[in-house]
């Protein structure tokens, strides 16, 4: 019994090793066939038929799919509550359904680097890599650059590569690239100790590993002109002069074509047989033509009769292993048959104020195009919120006039009930509304405050100080008024910070405070509008205490402080008024009642 179950675990264990290796084999197979042109690993990732850049006014948001196209376009940012900043962004567009973010590239900007060859995208969209731009930066054309960086897009993790030993290098006007197969970030540079000047030839080209940012030098530094970088289903290729040169990095194979005509780009098909190149006449002037054939062969003389509007400068990619496709730096592509001659436009002119041509993933080509997603973030995010400010100051207007009304009635019948006895002698409180007065407005010449505020407080503190006889609200209020002095001395001579404003907001609030109590004790025509000045005070002052807060969540918020403070200064004006008319009432011979009258 023993043995038949040892043979049956051994059947099954042979069972289970012959279908994983034949799933191992089907792996293999697939990634060969995607990497000769087949949809394998490519699976639902598309080129748009447009290419639409983010809506100028739409937020960044992480890449965490795979990427049909980068580009730079137009972006505005909101600057405080009307102010805006337009600037050139970078964007890239996703592979999944056409829709746009604007891309944050750490070390990297269009002001820092220019407009051409700063970042790219990888054939099968799965990388996004740029360059880090040097703090210092040298003048010319030429940049110094402390390395540069790749970003994957499935798991967002960022790969920083840099020259061992070298803190920045200097950059060429060489293109930044990946390898066909994607495993490779290829770039140009010069170290430091290279001859100074755009073209000192001094330069090499280096093959990053994505994976774990080893260097591979392709070609050596020497005395040639910068590589054009050209595609293939594997290993590096680029062009000088007439030769086409391809390396394996992993072996250190190079194979070097020599071709008939000094070349300007160079592709290898999906299944790495056909064949493509732009060239123009050895050593001469003359335009430039397509040269395609099924085999390389084929390829070296057999020119693409292409309409007088199509002028190619750039190969794209391939549709397939007979479609090439052909740019000219517009947004407007050419896919060529080249065995019929056939061409077929593609305008992939999307929305968006787009500088230069996109690049795009060039495995995608292979793809059917989707149509893009609905443009976003077009219009200004402020707006809703100005308008929901606006409609907030109007109700908060109407809720204060509602409040004022109610209790300037609440006084009335307070004063009818009042026999007419003159209260204390509140005088000194004008001179507490002057000095609050002062401490609102700010007045100044060529930078020079007018009014300080620390006056202001002086004679309130004065003033409420000889008051403490008739209530210790006002003792209270006198206190506060000269601690309030503190902040506002250390702001009048430069100082600044959240402590400050905080320091002086409290302040003022505990004079406002116990100033309503003292009046609603010694004053009770009054007493109602003192108690809701108070009670308006304390709410509003909170919410501006949170109003950092409140912010640094969400920055529209703005527009809703901005409401509540047109409401706070509304009631500070009450609170002056108030102080007024209970100082001259008050201090008059006239009873409670006609004061309330």
């Amino acid at each position: 019994m023993m043995i038949r179950s040892g043979r049956t675990t051994a059947a099954v264990v042979a069972l289970f090793t012959t279908m994983l290796l034949g799933l191992l084999s089907v792996g293999e197979g697939a990634h060969a066939d995607d990497s000769s042109g087949g949809a394998g690993l490519l699976g639902e990732r598309h080129l748009p038929t447009a290419v639409n850049a983010p809506g100028e006014w739409a937020g960044s948001a992480d890449v965490r799919w795979p990427v049909a196209a980068v580009g730079i376009a137009t972006r505005t940012e909101p600057v405080g509550l009307f102010d805006e900043l337009t600037r050139l962004a970078p964007f890239a567009v996703s592979a999944i359904d056409g829709s746009a973010t604007w891309l944050q590239l750490p070390g990297h900007s269009v002001e820092s680097w220019g407009m051409i060859g700063g970042f790219t995208v990888s054939p099968d969209g799965s990388r996004i890599g740029w360059v880090r731009a040097h703090q210092s930066r040298s003048a010319g054309v030429v940049q110094r650059i402390a390395g540069w960086s790749v970003l994957d897009t499935a798991t967002g993790e960022v790969t920083r590569l840099a020259v061992p030993g070298q803190p920045w290098v200097r950059a060429t006007m060489a293109d930044l690239a990946f390898s066909g197969d994607s495993r490779f970030l290829l770039t140009s540079y010069e170290k430091p100790s290279s001859p100074k000047g755009a073209r000192s030839r001094s330069h090499q080209l280096v093959a990053w590993d994505v994976e774990d940012g080893a260097p591979t030098v392709i070609e050596g530094p020497g005395r040639y002109w910068l590589p054009s970088l050209g595609t293939a289903p594997t290993g590096v290729t680029w062009a000088r002069g007439q030769d086409v040169f391809r390396v394996d990095p992993d072996s250190g194979e190079r194979r070097t074509l020599t071709l008939p005509r000094d070349v300007v780009a160079a592709s290898w098909g999906p299944d790495d047989t056909g064949f493509a190149y732009i060239g123009g006449p050895a050593g001469k002037k003359g335009p430039w033509r397509l040269y395609a054939g099924e085999t390389v062969a084929e390829a070296r003389d057999s020119a693409i009769d292409l309409p007088p509007r199509v002028r190619p400068a750039q190969l794209l990619g391939w549709r397939d292993r007979t479609h090439v496709v052909v740019g000219h730096y517009r947004s407007t592509v050419h896919v060529v048959d080249i065995v019929s001659g056939e061409v077929e436009a593609l305008d992939l002119a999307g929305a968006g104020e787009q500088i230069n041509t996109p690049t795009f993933a060039t495995a995608l080509w292979q793809q059917p195009l989707i149509a893009p997603a609905e443009q976003q973030g077009t219009s200004d995010p402020r707006t809703p919120w100005l308008w929901a400010g606006a409609v907030l100051v109007i109700l908060l207007g109407a809720a204060l006039l509602v409040v004022w009304r109610r209790a300037r009635s609440a006084d009335r019948a307070n004063a009818d009930q009042l026999p007419d006895t003159p209260p204390p002698s509140l005088r000194p409180l004008v001179t507490v509304a002057a000095g609050l007065l002062l401490v609102m407005v700010d007045l100044r010449y060529n930078g020079f405050d007018l009014l300080p505020d620390p006056v202001g407080l002086v004679m309130a503190a004065v003033a409420l100080s000889s008051l403490r006889p008739v209530h210790h609200g006002f003792r209270v209020a006198g206190l506060a008024a000269w601690l309030a002095v503190i902040p506002a001395v250390l702001d009048m001579i430069g100082g600044e910070g959240l402590p400050i404003t905080l320091s002086m907001l409290l302040a003022i609030l505990v004079l406002e405070v116990a100033t309503c109590t003292a009046i609603m004790d010694t004053c009770p025509a009054r007493a109602s509008s003192a108690r809701t000045i108070r009670t308006l005070s304390i709410g509003l002052t909170g919410v501006l205490l949170l109003s950092p807060a409140l912010v640094a969540l969400d920055q529209s918020f703005v527009v809703v402080l901005v409401g509540v403070g047109l409401v706070t200064l509304a009631v500070a004006v009450w609170f002056l008024v108030l102080l007024y008319v209970v100082a001259m009432g008050v201090g008059s011979e006239a009873s409670a009642h006609q004061l309330a009258q």
